[in-house]
């Protein structure tokens, strides 16, 4: 049960497509580039699953410091956001320069974008407390494996899902729209990185 509803929770929070991970999956299978963007997805999954499953595994000792904890990552990934909507919106062409060179640099590509994102920490931070106020999680090692295999296959179930939709739309010619499509991504993430600052300073005042 509770990998289902683990798998649940990260499928539809990974729907809005508003991370750093998103764009480079999305680029990627626009360009045609599909094992790579297959790639980047696993190994971001994997990272995602893997930091939720710590979470869940020892949520009883992280309420304590929830809050804080929140805040801090909360704040840290609004500015990485930030930057990296800016630069999207900028200069989507920028993202391309990433073109994977080989499967290695895509795994690799995948596991730095989402190790490096606070905001998942803040995130499924506020998701296991919340579960565990519920008493639909406890922690302990075995929830936790459960909790972090279920967040990683939600996850890679959606970007199996984009690939799969950005290859059926090809013949449309989609590619041509890859750049105009980057840069709208890059503008709703400043937006969204915007909004996690002011509140993440309301909360401050």
């Amino acid at each position: 049960m509770l990998l289902a509803v683990a798998f649940a929770l990260s499928f539809m929070g990974s729907v809005p497509m508003t991370g750093p991970l998103a764009a480079l999956v999305l680029e990627r299978a626009m360009a045609g580039a599909r094992k790579s963007a297959t790639l980047i997805a696993v190994s971001g999954s994997l990272v995602e699953g893997a930091i939720a499953g710590a979470l869940a595994t020892f949520v009883p000792a992280l309420l304590a410091h929830s809050a804080a904890l929140v805040r801090a990552a909360g704040f840290a990934g609004a500015c990485i956001l930030l930057l990296v909507g800016s630069l999207l919106a900028a200069a989507p062409q920028a993202l391309s320069q990433l073109a994977s060179k080989n499967d290695t640099f895509s795994l690799r590509a995948g596991f730095l974008t989402t190790a490096l994102n606070p905001t998942l920490l803040a995130t499924w931070t506020v998701v296991v407390t919340s579960l565990y106020g519920q008493a639909w999680l406890s922690g302990g090692f075995a929830q936790g494996v459960s909790f972090g295999v279920g967040v990683a296959l939600g996850s890679f179930a959606w970007f199996l899902l984009v690939v799969g939709a950005v290859r059926r739309l090809e013949a449309h010619g989609i590619a041509k729209y890859r750049l105009p499509v980057l840069r709208s991504l890059g503008v709703v993430l400043s937006v969204a990185a915007l909004v996690l600052l002011w509140r993440a300073y309301a909360n401050l005042a």
